[in-house]
């Protein structure tokens, strides 16, 4: 079999998906390895589900055309000519040569050994101190033109040069490190667009084919779509490289794939495989109310559940709206996860207009987070349509929250609608307007007031779905044979 090494933009500590493939993989017969970054909570080396996970520590280098640092040398350099004489003690040196000679010489002769050597040390420490600032000052002078070109460049371009200027010493440093620590492999599996260069560059070193892996349309994300044109184009040019040179090109949703083609017109065929957790055991998961004992939530209060990264265009805000609509007078909604949102959110679960039903509950480990969602009677997928990115999302969580038997309120895309209304079974959820509250919260109202009777239907029915089709093992199908025939040491032109 093959020797495939990933190549993952993150520590590896909560990314379910390349977990599930990679130890897929191995358990297919291929030598598998991960290249992750290394992080102060992880290892450098581990060994997990019959792979190995390697860590590459995150090393900026300045990117070729572009000096980041130079304003701060020169800086540097304004502090040391003004502070220089007492820091590299100059006055120092003449007052210890001068007592040091006037006790030596008192008689005629050297008296004090201990002052002689005290002098000359003092001296040569000195002269390496100034040496070094010679050559700060030397270093600066080179520099200084380019990085006051750079500056006035940044200004025009309102930081965006610097943004990419950063972004390409971030992530072509970090694929140094990576490939110096990667094995030899005949498939490289390149995650998104951050570890194209590790791709590309282990290709050239070792050959190789490339699986590029398109897990988020990351250049027309929200922070990468503030930025201008030009500045995304050349992260279009690399992606559409690293495509160029693909076997296969393997994403998450039908959209996606529409959108990857459209854009690149690839050669190499695009494979959807869907972002689904293991298949669950035959019978709905309990509720064991680790949830709402985290969240300070009684056993029958309704609940509804965002799950994943606490930050914008993930529908929070209206979610929060749609709690104060009389409908949901009773619901209480958790917010579980963590991001950049994950404070301000605590501050305003305090809100007195909440009452009390707004709890923020930090991430489980992944050993306990499936159990947890169970808890919930509503689990939310309310993605802004803001972005090509988030219309084309189908997030793993709504997959887990189908895996223990949770109905979903999603946003009114394609690709959600036909996961909740397209099952033989009948309807897994109900899909609305994410930016509207009002329709949000009819949405919620619609199956936290089932009957009973209906609502364990419901969740046996979104149970069935999970374990019959919106599972792993039914996506990899479909994902293993990119990884059989391929042949060792095959070279993409």
């Amino acid at each position: 079999m093959s020797r495939i090494v990933f190549f993952v933009a993150n520590d590896l500590r909560r990314d379910a998906r390349v977990s599930r493939e990679a130890a897929s993989l191995a358990a297919d017969g291929h030598d598998v390895a991960v290249i992750g970054v290394l992080s102060p909570e992880t290892d450098a080396d581990e060994r997990r589900d019959g792979y190995r996970i390697l860590r590459a520590k995150a090393i900026r280098r300045p990117h070729r055309l572009w000096v980041r640092s130079g304003w701060l040398v020169l800086k540097r350099v304004e502090w040391e000519t003004a502070y220089g004489r007492r820091r590299l003690g100059l006055r120092r040196f003449r007052r210890r040569v001068a007592e040091g000679g006037i006790a030596g010489m008192r008689r005629g002769v050297p008296r004090s050994p201990a002052a002689l050597r005290q002098a000359l040390g003092q001296a040569s420490e000195t002269a390496g101190k100034w040496a070094g600032w010679t050559w700060e000052i030397g270093k600066a002078a080179a520099i200084a033109p380019r990085a006051g070109a750079c500056r006035i460049v940044d200004l025009a371009t309102g930081g965006s040069a610097d943004w990419l200027a950063a972004w390409w010493a971030t992530w072509e440093g970090w694929a140094a490190e990576a490939v110096a620590i990667a094995p030899v492999a005949d498939v490289w599996a390149v995650n998104d667009i951050f570890t194209i260069r590790a791709g590309l560059r282990a290709q050239r070193r070792h050959g190789g084919l490339i699986v590029y892996h398109v897990r988020d349309l990351v250049i027309d994300s929200g922070p990468y779509l503030q930025r201008p044109g030009w500045a995304r184009a050349s992260l279009t040019r690399l992606e559409r490289r690293v495509i160029d040179r693909s076997r296969a090109v393997v994403t998450t949703t039908a959209a996606m794939a529409d959108w990857l083609r459209v854009r690149y017109r690839p050669h190499a065929p695009i494979v959807v495989t869907h972002n689904c957790p293991a298949r669950p055991g035959p019978e709905p998961a309990p509720r064991t109310g680790t949830l709402r004992s985290a969240a300070g939530v009684g056993p029958d209060v309704p609940v509804a559940m965002y799950a994943g990264g606490l930050r914008t265009g993930r529908g929070i805000e209206p979610f929060l709206d749609a709690l104060m609509e009389p409908e949901l007078a009773g619901v209480h909604g958790v917010l579980l996860g963590y991001g950049e949102l994950e404070e301000p959110l605590k501050r305003r679960a305090l809100e007195d207009r909440f009452g009390g039903r707004l709890h923020v509950v930090p991430a489980f480990p992944l050993d306990s987070y499936v159990s947890a969602l169970a808890d919930a009677d509503v689990s939310l997928a309310l993605f802004q349509p803001d972005t090509p990115s988030h219309r084309a999302v189908i997030p793993l969580k709504l997959f887990e929250a189908l895996a223990v038997g949770v109905p979903v309120v999603a946003s009114d895309t394609p690709g959600l609608r036909g996961v909740l209304f397209e099952d033989a079974a009948g309807q897994l959820g109900v899909v609305c307007d994410p930016t509207d509250p009002k329709a949000i919260a009819a949405a919620i109202a619609s199956i936290v007031e089932l009957p009973r009777q209906e609502a364990d239907a419901l969740r046996k029915r979104c149970h069935h779905a999970a374990y019959e089709r919106w599972n792993w093992e039914r996506e990899a199908e479909r994902y293993l044979p990119l990884f059989r025939s391929g042949a060792a040491g095959a070279v993409v032109s």
